[in-house]
């Protein structure tokens, strides 16, 4: 029994020994892509039975310090195999701290070419463009929502909506 334990313990070593340089080597390498963008906000909410309903709105609060900075601001679903749609209308509603509003409508590409899979899940994660280069007016808290806009009246399969925005 102490001979299995001692070899045991020199393999753990050995493993140590070669997977800790490779896994520092591998940590270090840009493997030839650009540094990412800065987050500055990324929230996630969850759909209630993973079924998002026509009309329901989901709204995300954010902090805007620095407003002279140019930021992309993307919206991001999260679905699961149940969700069979091509493509999804989505309702942008933006909200300034002055109270200005602004609406667009975003038709969501999602075609199985467009998904990229969300760790070792059986989740999807489909990302879409709000506002590129977007520079806030003023410091405060902006307020955006996304709504479902589609004639279904319950879209199956979406897990989670989110917001994300990145410091260009």
């Amino acid at each position: 029994m102490c001979s299995s334990w001692h070899t045991r313990a020199k393999w753990g070593s050995v493993v140590m020994h070669l997977a800790l340089p490779l896994l520092l080597l591998a940590s270090s390498c840009s493997c030839g892509r650009e540094k990412l963008p800065d987050q500055v906000y990324g929230h996630f909410i969850p759909i209630p039975d993973t079924s998002w309903q026509r009309g329901e709105e989901y709204f995300f609060a954010v902090l805007v310090e620095e407003p002279s900075e140019e930021y992309r601001v993307m919206g991001v679903m999260r679905t699961n195999p149940h969700y069979k749609l091509n493509s999804i209308g989505v309702g942008v509603l933006r909200e300034s701290p002055s109270r200005q509003f602004d609406r667009q409508v975003i038709q969501v590409p999602t075609k199985k070419e467009d998904q990229l899979p969300y760790g070792g899940y059986n989740l999807w994660m489909r990302e879409f463009l709000v506002e590129e280069g977007k520079v806030f007016d003023e410091k405060g808290v902006y307020t955006y929502s996304f709504q479902q806009l589609m004639t279904d009246e319950e879209i199956h399969g979406v897990v989670e909506i989110g917001l994300i925005i990145e410091r260009k």
